[in-house]
């Protein structure tokens, strides 16, 4: 008997992070058709994601940052049992997300990119350079991707693997470009997001677009993908849209 799968709470999580997961069997049935366990572990994993991003971006000093990040590493590896940093209904919601790792034997390099993802945004916060700016963004967004392959345990293919490399590579600088002035202002950026920092953004979407264009052989799928997540409020796509 199938046993049957726990429904992701989505609750409280940013429309952005619930979009991913919505659209990535259009964009992933080009190269591999994802199941219901697959697109369950999807689910609890971004649901994860944005409740770890969120927590983290409430902190404003560095050092309480890397605590955190530790904290969550360390409870994730069942390491630790508790901490001042981990309330109970936070470590609740992750519960899905250690137990699919834990079932699936991924734990050790789900977490080894997850600290990537941390120390790559830590770096971003910092940098004071455009071209460590941008470099860190996209190591955000490739580790991310990592975090993503690995959840999925091989139900993908070599043009797949590419794609969410690229496209997540991208998207972080994108994120960047739609929330920069706000994040400006909550002092989560070092630099300030004038017209030099913008057309730098733009230029470097537009160096690392051929590359993701190679990868995906539907042109016209991949337009309207790509131009949904430049609006917040949009919707995710249906399968007619494709």
């Amino acid at each position: 008997m199938t046993r049957e799968l726990e429904a992701v709470d989505w609750r409280g999580i940013r429309r952005e992070y619930f979009k991913v997961v919505s659209d990535l069997p259009l964009v992933a049935c080009v190269y591999i058709d994802l199941d219901d366990r697959v697109m369950n572990a999807l689910g609890h994993t971004l649901a994860a994601m944005d409740r770890i991003d969120s927590r983290m971006d409430r902190l404003s000093c560095g050092p309480d940052r890397t605590a955190f990040g530790n904290a969550v590493i360390n409870w994730m590896h069942g390491t630790q049992s508790a901490d001042d940093r981990l309330d109970c209904s936070f470590t609740a919601s992750l519960i899905p997300l250690r137990n699919i790792n834990q079932k699936q034997g991924t734990t050790k390099p789900f977490l080894a990119a997850a600290q990537r993802v941390f120390a790559a945004s830590e770096a971003k916060r910092n940098a004071n350079t455009m071209g460590h700016f941008i470099d860190s963004l996209v190591a955000e967004g490739q580790a991310a991707a990592e975090m993503i392959l690995l959840i999925m345990q091989g139900e993908y293919n070599r043009g797949l693997s590419s794609f969410l490399r690229q496209i997540m590579g991208i998207g972080t600088i994108v994120d960047t470009l739609l929330d920069a002035r706000g994040d400006y202002q909550r002092g989560e950026l070092t630099l300030v997001p004038g017209v030099y920092f913008y057309c730098r953004l733009v230029l470097a979407v537009i160096r690392r677009g051929p590359r993701l264009i190679m990868v995906f052989p539907q042109r016209r799928l991949l337009f309207r993908y790509c131009l949904s997540y430049l609006d917040r409020r949009s919707e995710p796509l249906l399968p007619c849209d494709a």
